[in-house]
Protein backbone atom coordinates (compact mmCIF):
# COMPACT_ATOMS: atom_id res chain seq x y z
CA UNK A 1 0.00 0.00 0.00
CA UNK A 2 1.46 3.38 -0.77
CA UNK A 3 2.34 5.95 1.93
CA UNK A 4 -0.25 8.54 1.11
CA UNK A 5 -3.11 5.76 1.39
CA UNK A 6 -2.00 4.60 5.16
CA UNK A 7 -3.74 7.38 7.12
CA UNK A 8 -7.49 7.10 5.08
CA UNK A 9 -6.94 3.30 5.00
CA UNK A 10 -6.38 3.57 9.24
CA UNK A 11 -9.19 6.20 9.22
CA UNK A 12 -11.72 3.88 7.01
CA UNK A 13 -9.89 0.49 9.21
CA UNK A 14 -11.49 2.52 12.62
CA UNK A 15 -14.89 3.31 11.39
CA UNK A 16 -15.63 0.08 10.19
CA UNK A 17 -14.52 -1.76 13.58
CA UNK A 18 -16.61 0.88 15.33
CA UNK A 19 -19.36 0.02 13.24
CA UNK A 20 -19.35 -3.46 13.74
CA UNK A 21 -18.81 -3.52 17.70
CA UNK A 22 -21.90 -1.50 17.75
CA UNK A 23 -24.04 -4.49 17.95
CA UNK A 24 -22.01 -6.61 20.12
CA UNK A 25 -21.74 -5.44 23.60
CA UNK A 26 -18.91 -7.51 25.13
CA UNK A 27 -16.60 -6.39 22.26
CA UNK A 28 -17.99 -3.09 22.47
CA UNK A 29 -16.98 -2.59 26.08
CA UNK A 30 -13.50 -4.29 25.41
CA UNK A 31 -13.12 -1.54 22.51
CA UNK A 32 -13.87 1.34 24.01
CA UNK A 33 -11.74 0.13 27.61
CA UNK A 34 -8.88 0.49 25.24
CA UNK A 35 -7.99 -3.42 24.79
CA UNK A 36 -7.17 -4.72 20.91
CA UNK A 37 -9.54 -7.03 18.92
CA UNK A 38 -7.90 -9.75 17.32
CA UNK A 39 -8.97 -10.12 13.84
CA UNK A 40 -11.28 -12.94 14.15
CA UNK A 41 -12.82 -10.52 16.67
CA UNK A 42 -13.63 -7.92 14.46
CA UNK A 43 -14.66 -11.03 11.41
CA UNK A 44 -17.44 -12.05 13.80
CA UNK A 45 -18.09 -8.57 14.65
CA UNK A 46 -19.20 -7.72 11.19
CA UNK A 47 -20.85 -11.01 10.22
CA UNK A 48 -23.11 -10.84 13.27
CA UNK A 49 -23.86 -7.22 12.50
CA UNK A 50 -24.45 -7.98 8.69
CA UNK A 51 -27.00 -11.25 9.80
CA UNK A 52 -28.92 -8.32 11.70
CA UNK A 53 -28.85 -5.99 9.71
CA UNK A 54 -26.73 -3.23 10.84
CA UNK A 55 -24.50 -3.09 8.21
CA UNK A 56 -23.96 -3.77 4.12
CA UNK A 57 -20.92 -4.99 2.72
CA UNK A 58 -19.92 -3.29 -0.13
CA UNK A 59 -16.89 -4.90 -2.55
CA UNK A 60 -15.97 -3.99 -5.96
CA UNK A 61 -14.21 -5.95 -8.43
CA UNK A 62 -13.79 -6.60 -12.09
CA UNK A 63 -14.76 -10.38 -13.41
CA UNK A 64 -13.38 -9.52 -16.48
CA UNK A 65 -9.45 -9.26 -15.25
CA UNK A 66 -10.31 -10.86 -12.10
CA UNK A 67 -9.89 -8.22 -9.56
CA UNK A 68 -11.70 -8.80 -6.77
CA UNK A 69 -13.73 -12.02 -7.50
CA UNK A 70 -11.88 -14.10 -4.70
CA UNK A 71 -12.57 -11.06 -2.03
CA UNK A 72 -16.28 -11.01 -2.75
CA UNK A 73 -16.22 -14.92 -2.56
CA UNK A 74 -14.61 -14.73 0.71
CA UNK A 75 -16.53 -11.88 1.79
CA UNK A 76 -20.06 -13.79 1.42
CA UNK A 77 -18.74 -17.24 3.36
CA UNK A 78 -17.18 -15.16 5.90
CA UNK A 79 -20.14 -12.50 6.05
CA UNK A 80 -23.20 -13.32 4.96
CA UNK A 81 -25.83 -16.61 6.53
CA UNK A 82 -26.11 -19.73 5.05
CA UNK A 83 -29.15 -19.31 3.19
CA UNK A 84 -30.99 -22.60 4.90
CA UNK A 85 -30.16 -21.70 8.08
CA UNK A 86 -31.78 -18.15 8.82
CA UNK A 87 -32.03 -16.84 11.93
CA UNK A 88 -35.65 -15.99 12.86
CA UNK A 89 -36.62 -15.78 8.85
CA UNK A 90 -39.28 -17.80 8.02
CA UNK A 91 -39.48 -16.36 4.67
CA UNK A 92 -38.67 -17.85 1.24
CA UNK A 93 -34.75 -18.84 0.75
CA UNK A 94 -32.25 -15.94 0.05
CA UNK A 95 -31.91 -14.86 -3.00
CA UNK A 96 -27.88 -12.69 -4.50
CA UNK A 97 -28.18 -10.03 -6.59
CA UNK A 98 -25.26 -8.19 -8.47
CA UNK A 99 -24.85 -5.10 -10.40
CA UNK A 100 -23.13 -5.16 -13.63
CA UNK A 101 -21.86 -2.18 -15.25
CA UNK A 102 -19.88 -1.98 -18.49
CA UNK A 103 -17.59 1.32 -19.61
CA UNK A 104 -18.20 2.10 -22.90
CA UNK A 105 -15.23 3.79 -24.90
CA UNK A 106 -15.67 7.56 -25.04
CA UNK A 107 -17.55 7.57 -21.27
Amino acid sequence: MADAYKDQVAKYRHELIEAAVEHDNQLLEKYLGGAELTEAEIHQAIRNATIHHGLVPVLCGASFKNKGVQALLDAVIDYLPCPDRREGDPGPPAAARHDSRRASPGG
